[in-house]
C-alpha cells in the first residue's frame, strides 16, 4: 500500500495597537511587538511506502 498525504498552511499577521493618549504614529517602546513575523508558511508531506515506515519531511518559513 503506497500512501502520500500533502498539507500546507499560510498565516498573515497584521498587528495594530491603539494606545490611548499616544500621538498617531508614535512608537511606545514598552508596547512594541517584537519577534512576531508578518508572514508564516508551513508545508509537509507524509509518505508511507510500506505499512511500518512513514517519511515526514516538512518546511517552515517565517
Amino acid at each position: 500500500m503506497l500512501r502520500l498525504e500533502l498539507g500546507a498552511n499560510y498565516t498573515w499577521i497584521h498587528r495594530n495597537f491603539d494606545i490611548t493618549g499616544a500621538a498617531p504614529g508614535t512608537v511606545v517602546p514598552v508596547f512594541a511587538a517584537t519577534g512576531v513575523p508578518t508572514h508564516k508558511a508551513f508545508v509537509h508531506a507524509n509518505w508511507k511506502p510500506v505499512e511500518r515506515l512513514s517519511i515526514l519531511p516538512s518546511v517552515c518559513a517565517a
